[in-house]
C-alpha cells in the first residue's frame, strides 16, 4: 500500500501502528476513532464539537469561540446562519492554533465538511490537509492576447467579434484535455517551457528533481517514461522522464467542476485569457497517499482526521510547494496553448512585456522599482486554495496562512483576481507598498527560517475569491433548464459553452451580485483595479447525469436546426453524444463550420496536443 511505503520511507514505526488502540490514550476529537474507514466523520452529530460561542457585536459579525480553556475569535464579513457558525467554530477548535483568528469571508458557503471563504492560521508542524483536499494550488491567471507585437483590443465589429468568440470557445474545446486525458495523464503538453520561462523564478531541474522525489515516495511509477521520447537540453535522462510524466496532466481545467476559461476584456476593451484550475489529476493522485498516511498516524495518536504532523508535515510542505509550482504553471500551458491556436503570439517574454505594460499591472510593476522577485508576484497568478507563509526578515517572524476559496496576500506585491460569475467576468486589483517587510515565500523555505510565529500582522490582506454560491449546484440544478441558460448568455452578450454540467452553475441564479463581493474588497489600498468582463465563457460543470446529458441533447436538438453556424459552436456535442439525433452529422457540420472560420482568419485547426 503506497501510504504504508510513503510512512515506512519517512522513518515511521509502521509494524507499532498497527497495534490496538493504546488504553487510556485519550481521543483528541469528539468522536471515537472509525476503525475501517479512518476518514473524518460525515454525520454531523459527530462533526460538531460543543464550543460555546460568545458574539461580541451587534452586527454579529465577531466572535469570541472556548472550548475548555482553550480560546479562538472568529470575523466574519457579512452575517452568517447559526448553523454555519457552529460549523465553523467546530473546524476552527479542531484545526486553528488556540489564539488565533479565523477569518471568513463575503463569499463563504459551506462544501461538505469545510467552508469555502475561510481563511485561518496554521501552525508548521499541524497542517489540516483535508481543507485543502487533492486540488492543491487551485487559483486564477490572466494572460494578454498578443499579435504582432501589440495588445489586442475587442473588435469593433459585432457581427465579426461574436463568429471569433464563437469560434475562440470550440478552439478552447479541442485545445485543452478533457475526460480521462485531463484525470488520468493524455498527451504530453508542449507548452511546459513556455510556462517556465514565464515565470522565470521557477529553475526547471531543480523542480524536476523534487517532483521525482516526490512520485518516488507516494509510489507513483514514471519509469516507462524513461525510453519514451527524446532527452531534453540541460535535463538528465530521469528529468526528461518526470517532465514527461507530469506533462501529460498539464493542459487542463479538469474533466468536470467549477474550474473555467474565459476570454474577457479590460476596462479600456484589451483582451485576456483567465484560467481558473489548480494541480489537476496529478494533485490529485499524490493527496490521496499522504492523506491516508495521515489517517494511518492519526488514528494511532487520537486524531480522526487528515492532519500532517512530524515528518509528514514536512513531506506535505514540499509536496504543496512542488505542485503549487505545478498548478501555476498548468494555467500559463491552458492560456499558451490557446493563445497559439487561436494565431496569436505564444512567445512568454512578449506575453510578459505585453502584461508590464498593460494598464491592469503598469502602476504596481513601476512601483516595485527594481524588485524583480516583487514583478514576479504581480503576474505569476493568484493560489485561493492552498497554504502560505510570510516571513518579516525584520522582525524574524513567520505567519502561517490556510486559505480554502479565500484570498491571502501581502502589501509588498500581489496581484488578486477576483472570480465573478459568467457574464461579469473577474475583477483583477493589485497591491505595491515596497515598505511593507512581510514576503511570501516557500513553505519549506519558512520552516527552514525557525522564525516566530504571529497570528496576525498588518501586512497581510485577505478578501473573498469569487461571487460566492448563493445555491448549491443540485437545488441551481433543479431551479434551472438549458434554455435558462442559454437565454442568459444571449441577453448578457456572452459565448458560452452549453454542456450537460453547467446546469448547476447556472450564472442567473447560482451565484451572488458581484456588488455583493466588490463592496468588501479592500481596494481603498488597490494600487490599480480594473474589471474585466466576459465574452467568452467555457466550463464543463459539476452536475453530470444521464438526466442532464439527456435533456441538454434535447435542448440542442430542439433548437440545431435554427440556430446560425456560430451559434451551432456553442453546443458542447461530445459530451452529448449518446442523446443526440445524428451526432455524426451535427459533428461534421461543426467540423465544416470551424474549417471555415479557419481559413477566413488563416489559422489551422491542428491540435496543439
Amino acid at each position: 500500500m503506497a501510504s504504508v511505503k510513503l510512512l515506512t520511507k519517512l522513518g515511521y514505526d509502521v509494524e507499532a501502528l498497527r497495534q490496538p488502540w493504546p488504553v487510556g490514550r485519550p481521543i483528541h476529537t469528539c468522536h471515537p476513532p472509525d476503525k475501517q474507514a479512518l476518514k473524518i466523520p460525515k454525520n454531523e452529530d459527530d462533526f460538531v464539537m460543543d464550543v460555546e460561542v460568545k458574539v461580541l457585536n451587534d452586527e454579529k459579525t465577531l466572535f469570541h469561540l472556548i472550548l475548555g480553556e482553550k480560546e479562538w475569535f472568529l470575523e466574519t464579513k457579512v452575517v452568517l446562519e447559526e448553523v454555519d457558525i457552529k460549523n465553523i467554530a467546530s473546524i476552527t477548535a479542531r484545526f486553528a492554533p488556540p489564539g488565533s483568528t479565523v477569518c471568513m469571508q463575503a463569499d463563504t458557503h459551506g462544501a461538505g465538511n469545510v467552508y469555502v471563504g475561510l481563511i485561518m492560521t496554521f501552525e508548521g508542524g499541524f497542517i489540516p490537509i483535508n481543507m485543502i483536499s487533492g486540488d492543491i494550488g487551485c487559483g486564477l491567471s490572466i494572460v494578454p492576447f498578443v499579435k504582432d507585437g501589440k495588445h489586442i483590443q475587442e473588435l469593433s465589429n459585432v457581427k465579426e467579434s461574436r463568429k471569433f468568440y464563437s469560434y475562440a470557445l470550440a478552439i478552447i474545446r479541442r485545445t485543452l484535455k478533457r475526460g480521462r486525458a485531463a484525470e488520468e495523464g493524455g498527451f504530453l503538453s508542449k507548452y511546459i517551457s513556455q510556462a517556465i520561462d514565464f515565470y522565470g523564478s521557477i529553475e526547471l531541474p531543480q523542480w524536476l528533481d523534487e517532483m521525482r522525489d516526490i512520485l518516488e515516495y507516494v509510489d507513483i511509477p514514471f519509469d516507462s517514461y524513461k525510453d519514451d521520447g527524446e532527452k531534453y537540453d540541460c535535463l538528465t535522462k530521469e528529468q526528461s522522464a518526470v517532465l514527461r510524466y507530469i506533462g501529460r496532466y498539464a493542459q487542463s481545467l479538469g474533466s468536470s467542476g467549477n474550474h473555467f476559461m474565459e476570454l474577457s476584456t479590460d476596462d479600456q476593451g484589451y483582451l485576456w485569457a483567465v484560467v481558473h484550475s489548480g494541480s489537476r489529476g496529478l494533485g490529485a493522485k499524490v493527496y490521496s497517499v499522504v492523506a491516508e498516511a495521515c489517517r494511518i498516524i492519526n488514528y494511532y495518536n487520537g486524531f480522526v482526521c487528515e492532519v500532517a504532523t512530524g515528518e509528514l508535515a514536512v513531506f506535505y510542505a514540499r509536496v504543496y510547494d512542488a505542485l503549487n509550482k505545478f498548478a501555476k504553471l498548468n494555467r500559463i500551458m491552458c492560456a499558451v496553448a490557446v493563445l497559439h491556436d487561436l494565431g496569436f503570439s505564444s512567445d512568454t517574454k512578449s506575453l510578459q512585456h505585453h502584461m508590464r505594460e498593460s494598464f491592469v499591472f503598469k502602476p504596481a510593476i513601476q512601483a516595485c522599482g527594481s524588485d524583480g522577485e516583487a514583478m514576479l508576484s504581480l503576474m505569476s497568478g493568484l493560489t485561493h486554495n492552498g497554504i502560505k507563509a510570510y516571513i518579516n526578515d525584520v522582525s524574524k517572524e513567520v505567519h502561517y496562512v490556510l486559505s480554502k476559496g479565500a484570498i491571502a496576500m501581502t502589501k509588498r506585491a500581489s496581484a488578486s483576481i477576483v472570480a465573478l460569475r459568467a457574464g461579469d467576468g473577474c475583477y483583477v486589483w493589485t497591491l505595491a507598498d515596497q515598505s511593507c517587510p512581510w514576503v511570501e515565500v516557500d513553505i519549506r523555505v519558512a520552516l527552514s527560517k525557525g522564525y516566530t510565529p504571529v497570528y496576525k500582522t498588518d501586512g497581510v490582506i485577505f478578501s473573498g475569491h469569487g461571487a460566492g454560491r448563493s445555491r448549491s449546484t443540485n437545488k441551481t440544478a433543479a431551479m434551472s433548464s438549458f434554455e435558462d441558460v442559454n437565454n442568459f448568455f444571449e441577453s448578457n452578450d456572452v459565448i458560452g459553452n452549453i454542456a450537460p454540467g453547467i446546469l448547476g452553475d447556472n450564472p442567473r441564479i447560482a451565484y451572488n451580485d458581484v456588488q455583493t463581493i466588490i463592496k468588501h474588497l479592500p481596494l481603498e489600498i488597490a494600487c490599480t483595479k480594473s474589471q474585466l468582463k466576459t465574452k467568452v465563457a467555457y466550463k464543463e460543470g459539476i452536475t453530470y447525469t444521464n438526466k442532464h446529458i439527456d435533456n441538454c441533447a434535447r435542448f440542442i436538438n430542439s433548437v440545431w436546426s435554427s440556430s446560425s453556424n456560430e451559434k451551432k459552436l456553442w453546443f458542447d456535442l461530445n459530451l452529448c453524444q449518446k442523446y443526440l439525433d445524428d451526432y455524426e452529422g451535427k459533428n461534421k457540420e461543426r467540423e465544416a463550420i470551424l474549417e471555415k472560420i479557419a481559413k477566413e482568419y488563416n489559422l489551422s485547426l491542428e491540435r496543439s496536443h
